[in-house]
């Protein structure tokens, strides 16, 4: 039975009322590292994650929503995607404006990056140093990752896959933990406050991919379209200022 009649537009509005209500119903929000205590504890409990596929800049609206209710979940970095760059300036001063106010930082790993026939350990291997680059730069201590676009073999695959790195699919995130998501702007296994789960406060793991959530009411298709024309946009910037032989002192 639905907990309520909840609402099912991607918008800033909903994902404030989803949360709200989430907060209302008794759940706390956690990091992934608290789980194992907080499953001991019968406390219900929210481990919320944003895996930052496409733009990265999408994420500061949600973490603001989030800073305002007092909730605090982890965004996943990609180190090697091909829409964004996290070191950067203007969005390596997103992740450290996310850091600065609470959330963390997890390593958004894309196994298909690498070679089909490459071994676990060189798998491993991979892994660490781009999580390596994230602690770095952002000088942090990197406690999970997540993966982007992961094959079956990955999704059961244990942390030796991660180098040790504790992920996101591992028995204790999604065997007692029920998994939610957002993936291709839809609620694959039912909107959050529908869930029976949720109607008997079971721990629940929320994935929410930022750019799903503009504020408007447009499907999927078209929030990539305005995606791809902005990202045109700001390649256009990009390259008028990049050739402009006048540096701003």
């Amino acid at each position: 039975m639905s907990v309520e009649s909840s609402p099912r537009v991607f918008s800033y509005d909903s994902y404030r009322h989803m949360l709200t209500r989430l907060c209302d119903f008794g759940y706390e929000f956690h990091f992934f590292d608290d789980a194992e205590d907080l499953l001991e504890s019968g406390i219900p409990f929210v481990l919320l994650r944003h895996d930052i596929d496409l733009a990265l800049h999408y994420a500061s609206a949600l973490a603001e929503i989030e800073e305002q209710l007092g909730i605090r979940s982890t965004f996943f970095i990609q180190v090697r995607g091909d829409f964004y760059n996290p070191f950067c300036d203007v969005e390596s001063q997103i992740i450290a404006n996310l850091i600065a106010t609470g959330h963390r930082i997890g390593l958004h790993f894309d196994c298909g990056l690498y070679p089909v026939d490459t071994s676990p350990e060189d798998v491993a291997g991979f892994c660490f140093r781009e999580r390596q680059l994230l602690e770095t730069w952002f000088d942090i201590d990197v406690q999970v990752a997540s993966f982007h676009r992961p094959s079956k073999r990955v999704l059961s695959a244990d942390d030796s896959i991660t180098g040790g790195l504790p992920h996101t699919y591992l028995p204790i995130y999604t065997k007692n933990i029920t998994y939610c998501s957002d993936s291709t702007g839809e609620w694959r296994f039912g909107h959050p406050l529908d869930l029976q789960a949720t109607t008997e406060r079971r721990p629940l793991q929320l994935l929410v991919h930022p750019i799903w959530w503009q504020g408007t009411s447009q499907s999927p298709e078209e929030t990539l379209d305005m995606f791809l024309r902005q990202s045109r946009q700001r390649r256009e910037t990009d390259l008028t200022h990049a050739t402009d032989p006048r540096r701003d002192s």
